[in-house]
């Protein structure tokens, strides 16, 4: 129902019970993960039950790094709906039209009492639990058992509707991350008790935990009749009938084995809900999609028919075989996948976090793979079987890694491959049999290897504070720093090498932060850097792909899909047609059937061609104009108000239409009809219709048609 707003992180939804037709929705997740940023731009706001959606009040740019968690419409059928967001708690009493601010802070969630609507509750991070008993206007923090201050860190909040003096907080350790403790009131938030027999949810495995990610994954509900009944959800899913007196688990983890029945939940819980009318019936949403139970949690049911919600980190394909990729898969493992015969279906060859995934380049059943913090496998029959046939190859690794430690491969021999760990750089000659530490490189998060000289290699290493780019020359064994002004900074989440240009590196930079240098060219091995950011939207930039047949032909993987280039980044177009404005988080181009393959996070995997190998089209003289005979470009700004730029270029006078389009695909004005010369054109559009009336906020198309050619792109009009 989103694929083409503008951002589809849409972490909270609410319909109105009054009027169904309305829903508004939340964007941006407010968990951070300082590797997978996921800003949103605010609340959408839908009248047709989503067919059609709009911009609310409550409008930011991706680059003010804003999420938000929940959506609680005011339960006596009011237009008064109520909003928990990383910048505070609002409310609007016009259908979302318009916010007002009610208490500042990071606010994971707001629970409204349903018998008296005036009382709230929003727990803030880094402080404490609030209340208000006049309907948002003062609040103050619960302290009578509860911890506050800056150890309070993300924290779940639920209360039984039948008896609504009864709450429950799942607060979070925001140091540790574990399970700071589970929190009951029965006097409707005056006192608390602890709840000295809950398990810690948010650590994995038991008993002794190692990992935790309570800033990641909280979720709880309470029966809507029954409050000795709770569901609590953090790696792990937990089910108390007795108040907290004692708790079973329901996932697929138990005992660090995945059983052979059926009937329980996945990991990482991200919320769960009873059924208001029947509420035997629970939902719980995690990881693994979507679960239900008929029985009050005691037995689960996959409903995930339809769901295509893979995220991936990163992506890969044979370069022998144009069919065959392996992924990593966030809490999916590594996959691959045999696309022949059109085939879409994925099979797992290493189980957990999978990150960086390898073929070998001449025998398709050679896999490598990481998982999280630098734990390597390999498959040698092509991941069949990854119970029985994939095997840590870790041997000789004396440290771990980053949550995404880089792996890569030797261009001319793929039994020599590179890792960095924590502190050093580590390489094996013989397949991952044993690793040996080569250099001392400490707080390495990306490297690449040169496709022509095979001794160059590139690193970059950072902390909050530092930055550096580092080279070698002699394979991976010598490192010196290039500490240059202009080199990338900190949070460079890849670098590429040009394939057929030695001495060419981009780097792209993962940060949502306003006026950043996103992507970065060297063409003196990394000795100074030029921005190549311009034309570029102001989103995070995950990935860069360089075609090996037109050096200058560019694509970046961005929050807002692909944007690709085909001057060397002197300018960039959007290159979107028929994805989804999604988190694109990998992109590489395969030479052998020039396509580009990019990995998202929420929507599986796509395919498209490149720009060098689109079909001719044929003009109205019968002579063959090629694809890229005009280029259109992204508007800017993007979103706008009143009025943005659109600049396209022409290899060739020709003639050109320009028009703008509104979601039903209604033709609404025309910019550009006629002849035009030879090179770049501005058309500006300042936000009106034919009928010089100013339209409203929401999004977009503008196409331009040279010829039989065309190119569409969208933008969003926030007034």
């Amino acid at each position: 129902m989103t694929d083409e707003l503008p951002s589809l992180y849409v972490s909270c939804v609410a319909i109105k019970p009054a009027n169904r037709n309305i829903m508004l929705i939340g964007t941006g997740v407010d968990r951070f993960n300082a590797l997978t940023l996921s800003f949103g731009v605010g609340v959408l706001k839908s009248t047709d039950r989503g067919i059609s959606w709009a911009p609310t009040g409550f409008s930011v740019p991706l680059s003010a790094a804003v999420g938000t968690s929940k959506l609680v419409w005011h339960p006596n059928g009011t237009d008064t709906v109520y909003l928990a967001a990383s910048n505070g708690v609002w409310k609007s009493t016009d259908d979302g039209d318009t916010w007002t601010l009610l208490q500042q802070g990071s606010a994971a969630t707001i629970v409204v009492n349903p018998q008296s609507p005036n009382i709230m509750y929003a727990p803030l991070r880094n402080d404490g639990v609030y209340r208000t008993t006049n309907a948002g206007s003062t609040w103050s923090r619960m302290e009578n058992g509860l911890p506050v201050g800056g150890i309070v860190g993300l924290t779940s909040l639920a209360l039984c509707k039948s008896a609504p003096s009864i709450l429950y907080a799942g607060i979070t350790n925001s140091s540790t991350f574990s399970l700071l403790g589970l929190y009951k009131s029965t006097t409707g938030g005056d006192s608390w008790a602890l709840l000295p027999n809950t398990p810690d949810v948010y650590c994995y495995p038991p008993p002794n935990s190692t990992l935790c990610i309570g800033w990641y994954v909280n979720a709880m509900s309470v029966s809507p009749v029954d409050p000795n009944l709770v569901i609590l959800g953090g790696v792990r899913t937990f089910r108390t009938s007795n108040g907290g007196a004692s708790w079973t688990w329901h996932d697929w983890t138990s005992n660090g084995v995945q059983p052979s029945n059926a009937g329980l939940t996945y990991v990482d819980q991200w919320d769960v809900g009873f059924d208001p009318v029947n509420p035997d019936t629970v939902y719980i949403f995690n990881d693994g999609g979507v679960q239900k139970s008929t029985n009050g949690g005691l037995w689960w049911n996959k409903m995930n028919n339809g769901l295509v919600t893979a995220q991936l980190y990163k992506l890969a394909s044979a370069p022998s075989d144009t069919n065959f990729l392996v992924g990593g898969f966030q809490d999916h493992g590594l996959q691959r996948l045999n696309s022949a015969n059109g085939n879409t279906r994925w099979f797992r060859w290493a189980g957990g976090d999978g990150t960086f995934a390898i073929v070998h380049p001449t025998n398709t059943n050679i896999l490598y793979g990481d998982l999280f913090s630098a734990f390597h496998v390999k498959s040698t029959n092509g991941g069949v079987n990854w119970r029985t046939a994939t095997a840590p190859i870790n041997n000789g690794m004396t440290e771990s890694g980053q949550l995404f430690a880089p792996l890569l491969m030797h261009p001319i021999d793929p039994n020599v491959l590179y890792c960095a760990g924590l502190t050093k750089i580590f390489m094996t000659t013989n397949g991952g049999l044993l690793w040996a530490p080569i250099a001392d490189l400490p707080n390495v998060y990306t490297m690449a290897v040169d496709q022509q000289n095979p001794s160059v290699l590139y690193a970059h290493s950072y902390t909050t504070t530092s930055w550096t780019i580092w080279r070698s020359t002699d394979g991976g064994f010598g490192w010196t720093p290039i500490t240059h002004p202009s080199i990338p900074s900190w949070r460079v989440v890849d670098l590429k090498v040009d394939p057929s240009n030695t001495g060419t590196v981009y780097a792209v930079r993962n940060s949502a932060f306003s006026n950043q240098d996103h992507v970065k060219k060297s063409t003196d091995f990394g000795e100074t850097w030029a921005d190549i950011t311009s034309h570029l939207p102001d989103v995070t930039m995950s990935a860069i792909a360089i075609s090996p047949n037109s050096p200058d032909q560019l694509y970046v993987a961005t929050d807002l899909g692909v944007f690709a280039s085909t001057d060397g980044g002197a300018n960039w177009f959007e290159y979107n047609d028929g994805l989804p404005l999604v988190y694109a988080s990998d992109i590489h181009y395969h030479p052998l059937d020039r396509t580009l393959r990019l990995a998202t996070l929420g929507r599986g995997v796509w395919k498209a061609k490149a720009i060098d190998a689109l079909p001719t089209s044929v003009d109205d003289k019968g002579l063959g104009e090629q694809a890229t005979g005009f280029i259109l470009y992204q508007s800017y700004p993007n979103p706008f108000n009143p009025s943005t730029t659109i600049k396209f270029r022409l290899e060739r006078q020709s003639e050109v239409v320009v028009t703008v389009h509104n979601q039903l695909g209604q033709e609404i004005r025309r910019l550009v009809h006629g002849i035009r010369h030879q090179g770049e054109h501005t058309v500006v559009w300042d936000g009106l219709n034919y009928n010089g009336l100013a339209v409203g906020s929401g999004v977009y198309y503008f196409k331009a048609r040279v010829g039989r050619m065309s190119r569409t792109f969208k933008a969003i009009l926030a007034r």
